[in-house]
């Protein structure tokens, strides 16, 4: 009996190997080549997971389209403004003018937001060793006026982690926020022990101890509290909190500016045979 037991279980193992690989990205649904008696489980597994990708394409999709079809008239009221400055005092075309950065802002938080994956849906993993130097390159053509020096180090033992999107939003804003206040040097140090670690840093001008410690109060707006850093950390938190992790922020030792510690739970060992 306790052979036939360990037997039977034994056909198990390709299962649980291919849900491990469905983890990490590497497969977008369950191979469907298993024991009769679980087939039927498998079948509404991946139809379940079906309708969940499904269902994020067309929130994404639709988000999208928002998106462009509020930017119209937007760009139709700023220009009303520029054109009725004549006959408004500075008072009210200030206030328009902040009132529509606002909304714009607003619109762009709460678009970035919803198009979140999270990572409990089984999408396509960011690869830092290949899509980091990606963005990198993206990133320093967008601030080439400035010269600046961007150095990254990933380490080896670094998995494949979060919706690729999401990563790319997340680690986008952050190292554009560098860029935006660097002199001339930008740092991004990737590692993983019992999670995934990430640290940018810059040489700006950074922040004050009051501005620092506001950043790391709860419930505070990042993009109402610190000038010209504000919308992007705030999505960086949001995708931060979305995946369980910490986002910390204090003067950078080696730059000088500031730095930038994100800390993402990963539970998968890093020393299991599929790494």
């Amino acid at each position: 009996q306790s052979l036939v037991i360990r037997r039977s279980i034994k056909k198990l193992d390709p299962v649980r190997d291919d849900i491990k690989r469905l983890e990490h990205g590497e497969i977008s649904k369950l191979p469907e080549d298993v024991p009769d008696e679980i087939q039927p489980i498998i079948q509404e597994f991946n139809h379940l997971l079906k309708l969940l990708s499904q269902r994020l394409d067309r929130s994404r999709n639709a988000l999208g389209n928002l998106a462009h079809a509020l930017k119209g008239p937007l760009s139709i009221l700023t220009q009303y403004c520029d054109t009725s400055k004549k006959g408004m005092n500075s008072e009210q075309v200030n206030q328009a003018g902040v009132q529509i950065e606002r909304i714009q802002q607003l619109m762009e938080r709460e678009l970035k937001r919803a198009r979140l994956a999270g990572k409990e849906i089984p999408t396509q993993r960011f690869n830092p060793q290949q899509n980091l130097p990606d963005l990198l390159d993206v990133l320093e053509k967008i601030h080439s006026s400035k010269s600046l020096f961007i150095e990254y180090q990933v380490d080896d033992n670094v998995p494949t982690f979060g919706d690729l999107e999401d990563i790319y939003e997340l680690l986008g804003n952050l190292l554009d926020n560098a860029c935006k206040w660097a002199k001339s040097s930008v740092s991004c140090q990737i590692s993983c022990h019992d999670d995934i670690q990430i640290s940018i840093e810059d040489d700006g001008v950074g922040l004050t101890p009051q501005e620092l410690s506001q950043l790391s109060q709860r419930g505070v707006r990042l993009d109402e509290t610190i000038d010209g850093h504000g919308l992007g950390l705030s999505i960086a938190k949001d995708i931060t909190k979305l995946y369980g992790g910490q986002l910390n922020f204090s003067r950078s030792q080696k730059l000088g500016g500031l730095k930038i510690d994100v800390l993402l739970p990963y539970n998968v060992p890093i020393n299991s045979s599929d790494q």
